[in-house]
This record gives structure tokens, sequence and C-alpha cells, in this order.
């Protein structure tokens, strides 16, 4: 038996269905917290242009990277026999 999966988009905010090229995908963070919604053009320009003051007074923060690994003070390798023995 085929099966078919349809995947159908809708704007977050007013319901209104979307085909795959009219979605916009917009990401934020508020407070350390990500989101994601989905919206047509004019809701993410409406959005976008809502948040521009917001984004125009803030500076970018920090990229959080990887912390490197600290050496410990532990044996050399030319003592690992004789700890082993």
């Amino acid at each position: 038996m085929a099966r078919r999966e349809i995947t159908q988009y809708f704007d977050d905010i007013d319901g209104t269905p979307l085909t795959d090229d009219q979605v916009n995908t917009v990401r934020f963070s508020v407070d350390g917290s990500n989101y994601v919604i989905d919206l047509s053009e004019d809701n993410a320009t409406q959005f976008l242009e809502l948040l521009a003051p917001y984004v125009e007074a803030a500076r970018p923060a920090p990229v959080a990277g990887r912390s490197r690994a600290r050496a410990t003070g532990g044996a050399k390798r030319s003592n690992s026999r004789r700890i082993r023995e």
C-alpha cells in the first residue's frame, strides 16, 4: 500500500494557509528561550518592523563556544606502568 504525507503550512498568527514558497520561518530568542514561528511574508515583515527599534538599541550577544578541557595534574605516561604494578 502506498502512503503519501502532505505537509501543510499555516501562518501561526492568523491561520492563513501557506504554500511551501510562502512560509517564512522566523527564529528569535527572548530571555534565553528560543522560539520559531511560521509567518506569511506580510506578518514576518510586520514582526521584524515591530522588533526593529529594540534590535537597533541592542548589542549582539557573544556566541557561546565550547569550553576547553582543562589539563589536570594526572600521572605522566612514563609513570603509568609503575602505577599499575
